[in-house]
């Protein structure tokens, strides 16, 4: 069986010049049994309207076979309003472009999976964060896999408590933010509340294969998460604190 992962820079393969960022589309294949093969084509600065328009999500399906599965997870890029070839209404083309993906995979007799985003680090006190920092979009595709009957999991409430047990000092760490010459990459340093460091991108990955194991819609996941390996909220903040 394989996962395909369509989505954003927070799920993406990362190319040596934007390292130390990952994507946790990159170790999500820690957490699985080692026959579940991973096929990852999220794409830095991709929305649901330039994945498409682009060709990516069509490239995509010719690698899938029955009984796939289709990781979808878009959110970030959609919002830019200031550039017409990415930007999609939440509650309007955003839908639309996701039921395009999930009617396609269908097609293929593949399972679409429709993942809300992973939240942004914007907190607005130590322990609490914006109410929404992706705007509607989370909310937009938890309301459409809701009402077409399609799986989901809401990674944008997952990831939005994580954050907020880590609290703003512990979380930042696991984010792009480095100091001037830290990393070659970036001699002036970077503050970067969206994209995640290696740590930081296993973290999600863990949580992802977590909510792939608990949730009641993806009991097909049950058997092939690897439990003992997954990631306790206790040992991430003493993992972050060293």
């Amino acid at each position: 069986m394989t996962i395909h992962i369509i989505g954003d820079s927070t799920a993406s393969i990362k190319l040596d010049e934007k390292r130390p960022e990952h994507g946790w589309g990159e170790f999500l294949h820690l957490f699985l049994m080692k026959d579940v093969q991973i096929m990852n084509y999220a794409k830095n600065g991709e929305s649901t309207k330039s994945f498409k328009d682009r060709k990516f999500f069509l490239e995509a399906t010719k690698n899938f076979k029955k009984g796939d599965y289709l990781f979808i997870q878009f959110g970030h890029n959609d919002s830019k309003v200031i550039d017409p070839e990415k930007y999609t209404q939440p509650f309007g083309t955003y839908q639309a472009n996701l039921k395009y993906f999930v009617d396609k995979a269908n097609e293929h007799d593949v399972t679409p999976i429709i993942f809300s985003s992973i939240s942004r680090r914007y907190f607005v006190s130590d322990k609490k964060l914006e109410k929404h920092t992706i705007g509607l979009y989370p909310k937009a595709a938890m309301w459409f896999a809701k009402n077409y009957g399609i799986k989901h999991i809401d990674m944008y409430t997952n990831t939005h408590k994580l954050y907020a047990y880590l609290t703003e000092d512990l979380s930042k760490r696991m984010f792009m933010h480095l100091l001037p010459n830290e990393h070659p990459n970036y001699p002036l340093g970077l503050i970067d509340n969206t994209h995640l460091k290696e740590n930081g991108a296993k973290v999600i990955a863990s949580l992802v294969a977590e909510s792939l194991y608990k949730s009641k819609q993806t009991k097909a996941f049950k058997h092939l998460v690897l439990k003992d390996q997954l990631y306790r909220k206790v040992d991430i903040k003493r993992q972050l604190n060293e």
